[in-house]
């Protein structure tokens, strides 16, 4: 009755972790932001750029009264760019360690030009709180690198331990969401450092899931036997996506919304991160914020790795397509 999770299986090819993009607001909450990926960095043997936005403000502009010149844009560059030095040297970044540049513009738009142009493999950023009703509508840069980073991201809430002991995993028992977390825990494979990771892989079971389980057989299976089903999916996902990697797996099964019972295992587990995926791509999901990779980012009270199905299946389905041309 346990239907077989499907995800890229021998066309899997897992992301290399060689260059991750940090971004930075210069501020002392962002020192987390940057201590992390540095760890990240260096665990994987990964070239580090960190990245400074700076956003021109909305000002009203008239003819006669120019509110900004080439000499103020110059000067507060010079001294954004002395801040930016000043933090990797106090975060302990060697010379060679980390490249750090500034530009303008929208952050977001920024991060993921950089991520383009750079061919990231990761994407680093905090977990700001929405403040102004412009944010509100439209979220933070976290929630708009969310909705369009075509490579992982990293959301940092905190100091984050590099390699985390801790990891929770919220699944779906979809295919995206099995390819998402093995691409996840390949990814924190190589920052290990030879720890263990203990990784709680757990699905909420929602009524219209346990319902449809039910159905699947004929006669209609009991609620308990719905539930067995569940869990033995549950435990062959995490068994495969976890194939080979030095880490400890758990599988919990829980019943309910799964917003209510992600956040509730979270307290409950108090893991150092969270592993999931992003599966939605329409334009109407992406505006109205409906997922809840975004409602983690805003309420988790830990750090974020978020895979989204560009990178869970990029690579996987560039490596069928060269095996495909291979044998023709």
């Amino acid at each position: 009755m346990a239907a077989e999770p499907a995800f890229c299986g021998a066309n899997f090819t897992p992301i290399r972790l060689r260059t991750v993009l940090a971004g930075t607001a210069l501020d002392a909450g962002s020192d987390a932001v940057v201590a992390a990926a540095l760890a990240v960095a260096r665990a994987a043997g990964a070239r580090l750029h960190v990245l400074h936005v700076v956003e021109m403000p909305i000002v009203p502009s008239f003819p006669d009264t120019p509110w900004i010149t080439a000499e103020v844009l110059a000067e507060d560059a010079a001294d954004r760019g002395q801040e930016l030095a000043a933090q990797l040297e106090r975060l302990g970044a060697a010379d060679d360690e980390a490249r750090a540049s500034l530009v303008h513009g929208a952050a977001h738009r920024a991060l993921l030009d950089a991520a383009r142009d750079l061919e990231a493999d990761l994407i680093v950023a905090g977990a700001a709180r929405a403040e102004g009703p412009l944010e509100k509508l439209l979220g933070t840069t976290a929630d708009r690198l969310m909705r369009k980073a075509t490579c992982p991201l990293l959301v940092v809430r905190g100091e984050l331990p590099v390699p985390p002991a801790r990891v929770a995993a919220p699944v779906d028992l979809a295919s995206l969401s099995a390819d998402a977390l093995r691409s996840g825990l390949h990814l924190l494979a190589q920052i290990g450092a030879g720890i263990r990771t203990r990784v709680i892989v757990f699905h909420a079971l929602t009524f219209l899931g346990h319902l449809a389980l039910r159905h699947r057989t004929e006669p209609m299976a009991s609620d308990e036997e719905a539930e067995r089903a569940a869990r033995a999916a549950l435990a062959s996902l995490a068994a495969a996506c976890a194939e080979g990697l030095p880490m400890t797996i758990e599988t919990r099964l829980r019943c309910g919304d799964p917003r209510v019972e992600i956040l509730a295992e979270l307290e409950e587990s108090r893991p150092d991160l969270v592993v999931m995926g992003t599966h939605s791509r329409r334009p109407l999901d992406r505006l109205l914020l409906g997922s809840i990779a975004a409602t983690l980012a805003h309420r988790a009270p830990c750090s974020l790795l978020v895979v989204p199905p560009e990178a869970a299946l990029g690579e996987g389905i560039a490596a069928a397509v060269a095996a495909a041309a291979a044998e023709v």
